[in-house]
């Protein structure tokens, strides 16, 4: 008898699933009470308990491979991709930091793995997979990951957590990341934010056809308005939105007189109410003008007001990128390329590679690169991603350290010094499977 057979309320939530009872769309949630059936040959299993977590709470977890994972294994280990409710769209952005092993399983006698772990305060969403203990072999429930939801107490997955679950599915799966968009105006149909968040991805998706396909919910997200200009504050999520969608309507060809005075109110407002937002940093960014050497000052001041930088407001760094260039500026472009990779342990090699681009930054640079060459692994790639093996991630550690060779043969080349630049353009290429690299190799050559 597989282990927790007899407790009530086991739940599986496979990736492509979220809710009970909801959207065809989103595959239903295996609700396993009574007596559970035995596991697929083809599949593997991972049960959760509770089926519905509170934030931080303490989930048990059963677990039984498919035919072939892990023979004898006395252990499997469970690695997740944690989220909180700030973290961006695209699994590649969460910080390296998030991604780690949460528990170590152990093998009962009845074929199946147990173990625990607690969902730390903050966290709501999770993407789980299992891995032997020299991570040789990962069961990333094939290339979908299982999933855990923070709920709340009256049962439902969180806000939070469906927004974080839209976010996670980003570079993965539109559809999956739109039903979730849908699925959050259907449990919250009060926040400004689920409505907005649709119509992003039916104005995405649809294009053209986007109007008429949001024209039964666009009286509902005016009215959500008309109740947010009634209040006091405005929550910080909830005014994010509805600014940035008053800026687009006030971007957009044909804009009216109307539109400007919702940009201005919305401005005005959200700058009062939450002068830290990110959407302000994007804004006043965006729109600072001067020349290069008054906007490097200005952005400093701009930086120390504001930072972290999130989202949107890293729009902050973009703009300095460019006003360092025009100011041939090279300790103001390594400033603000490290803290473009501010929180990441391969914030080196991506300065050392942004600055043996630039003919200005071009000696830092190389000095960098030739540091990197004998730097640890996590200076390259700060992690092993969800769902790679260990052989996959030393490859990608190995093409990393072939993009700091290619990077530096081009850069001594630019330099003037061919030879030496000719020869580790060679070993780069030697080195990797990247047809870059060799095309350039040749090239170089020729």
């Amino acid at each position: 008898m597989p282990p927790h057979q007899s407790r009530r309320g086991i739940a599986l939530r496979e990736s492509h699933s979220f809710l009970v009872g909801r959207t065809a769309a989103l595959a239903t949630v295996l609700v396993l009470a009574g007596c559970a059936p035995h596991p697929s040959t083809a599949e593997s299993e991972l049960r959760i308990q509770p089926a519905a977590p509170l934030p931080g709470t303490t989930i048990s977890v059963a677990y039984h491979p498919a035919v072939g994972l892990f023979p004898n294994a006395g252990s499997g280990v469970l690695r997740a991709r944690v989220r909180t409710a700030r973290d961006p769209m695209y699994a590649a952005l969460v910080p390296a930091t998030q991604t780690r092993t949460v528990a170590v399983m152990r093998r009962v006698e009845t074929g199946w793995y147990d173990g625990s772990f607690t969902l730390p305060p903050g966290i709501v969403f999770a993407s789980l997979a299992v891995e032997d203990v020299r991570a040789e072999q990962v069961d990333d429930h094939q290339g979908q990951f299982w999933e855990v939801l923070t709920y709340t107490r009256a049962g439902q997955p969180s806000f939070d957590a469906l927004n974080q679950r839209v976010n996670d599915m980003m570079g993965r799966s539109w559809e999956e990341a739109y039903a979730t968009a849908r699925e959050l105006t259907e449990l919250y149909p009060d926040r400004v934010t689920a409505w907005t968040l649709r119509e992003f991805f039916e104005r995405a998706l649809y294009g053209e056809a986007a109007d008429s396909v949001a024209a039964p919910y666009q009286d509902r997200i005016a009215d959500l308005i008309r109740q947010a200009k009634s209040r006091r504050t405005v929550p910080e999520d909830d005014i994010g939105a509805i600014f940035n969608r008053a800026w687009t309507r006030a971007g957009q060809t044909g804009s009216s007189a109307a539109d400007s005075a919702e940009l201005a109110y919305w401005w005005d407002r959200l700058t009062r109410e939450h002068p830290r937002h990110d959407q302000v940093a994007q804004r006043l960014a965006i729109e600072l003008r001067a020349t290069p050497r008054v906007m490097l000052d200005s952005l400093e001041t701009l930086y120390a007001r504001l930072a972290p930088l999130r989202g949107p407001g890293r729009n902050v760094i973009y703009v300095a990128w460019q006003a360092a260039d025009r100011a041939n500026d090279v300790a103001a472009y390594r400033r603000w390329s490290e803290r473009a990779a501010a929180g990441s342990p391969d914030s080196t090699f991506r300065v050392a590679l942004i600055l043996a681009q630039r003919p200005a930054y071009r000696e830092e640079g190389m000095a960098d690169l030739r540091a990197l060459l004998t730097a640890p692994s996590d200076a390259l790639v700060p992690v092993r991603p969800l769902g790679w093996n260990a052989p996959r991630y030393e490859s990608d550690v190995a093409a990393a350290r072939a993009r700091v060779l290619g990077a530096l043969g081009r850069a001594l080349i630019a330099s003037g010094e061919r030879r030496a630049g000719l020869d580790t353009l060679g070993i780069a290429a030697q080195r990797s499977w990247d047809p870059r690299l060799v095309s350039e190799a040749a090239a170089a050559y020729i």
